[in-house]
């Protein structure tokens, strides 16, 4: 796992068993498979500021699967194919800023924009990613302490 400037890249590595491999055929069973799933606070960086372009460049170099990425500018990875967002805040003023963002290079589906109608609104979302082992379940939620329930 790698972390600089707050971004993390965790490399999971699956050994599939026997029960499930079946399902995938010989082409993937018995091997191990690895996955990498970045996180990542953007700090809502414009596209047109000086830092934007080494995220980029960090996105494009680490290639991960899956990102889940927190207060962002959804401008700044508009060249991502497949994205969705918790919609917009109501303590954001950017118009395309975002308290959290799920992207990926594979097709996705969004499973849930609300999580819990106890949490604070637009900061959860969910959603199910195709990868080479099957679908993957991403939950990207950000927790703002100064909203926790007491």
């Amino acid at each position: 796992m790698g972390q600089v400037g707050g971004f993390v890249l965790a490399p999971w590595q699956v050994s599939l068993s026997p029960r499930f491999s079946d399902h995938l055929g010989a082409e993937i069973s018995n091997r191990i498979v690895t996955l990498k799933i970045a996180t990542w606070n953007l700090q809502l960086v414009s596209p047109d500021s000086p830092r934007c372009e080494p995220i980029a460049k960090r996105l494009d170099v680490e290639s991960p699967d899956v990102a889940v990425l927190t207060e962002v500018d959804l401008r700044a990875v508009s060249n991502w194919p497949y994205a969705f967002d918790s919609g917009i805040h109501p303590k954001i003023r950017q118009p395309h800023g975002r308290k959290v963002a799920i992207i990926s290079g594979s097709p996705m589906k969004l499973i849930d924009p609300v999580g819990s109608p106890h949490l604070p609104p637009n900061n959860f979302v969910a959603g199910d990613v195709e990868t080479t082992i099957g679908t993957l379940r991403v939950i990207g939620i950000v927790i703002r302490w100064n909203q926790k329930p007491e």
